[in-house]
């Protein structure tokens, strides 16, 4: 990549209504992590369910972020062919955090869970 990379860093953010794609550099420089948000209603993920485990389609990524800039589209190549997918829900805030007698206590995201970058995204790529 380093050949065309076109930008003064390897963390850099693209940005459009409901959807962004997002690449960090992670191993010590070692590894570029790709992250593709896209927004969704509940009713149009069809049979997606809830899961750590499911894989997406880089054809699809290609699909959702066909209009992004070049270097998005040259980023996307470098994905492999089935690439890790999550889904983001918004969920209700607890009414209480103390559980099991006062053994277990929820602070931090585990109390109030945000979505990332304090987005609305619904599913990720």
């Amino acid at each position: 990549m380093k050949d065309w990379w076109p930008l003064e860093t390897y963390g850099a953010a693209w940005l459009a209504k409901n959807k962004h794609f997002l690449i960090f550099p992670i191993s010590q420089n070692k590894i570029l992590n790709i992250v593709a948000f896209t927004s969704a209603r509940e009713d149009e993920l069809k049979d997606v369910k809830e899961s750590w485990t499911l894989a997406g389609d880089k054809a699809s990524v290609q699909e959702e972020f066909k209009h992004f800039d070049g270097t998005v589209q040259r980023i996307i190549e470098y994905m492999d062919t089935n690439p890790q997918k999550w889904l983001l829900f918004d969920r209700l805030p607890f009414k209480e955090w103390v559980f099991a007698e006062g053994k277990v206590v929820l602070l931090g995201d585990a109390a109030h869970a945000m979505l990332p970058h304090q987005g609305r995204p619904r599913c990720s790529h």
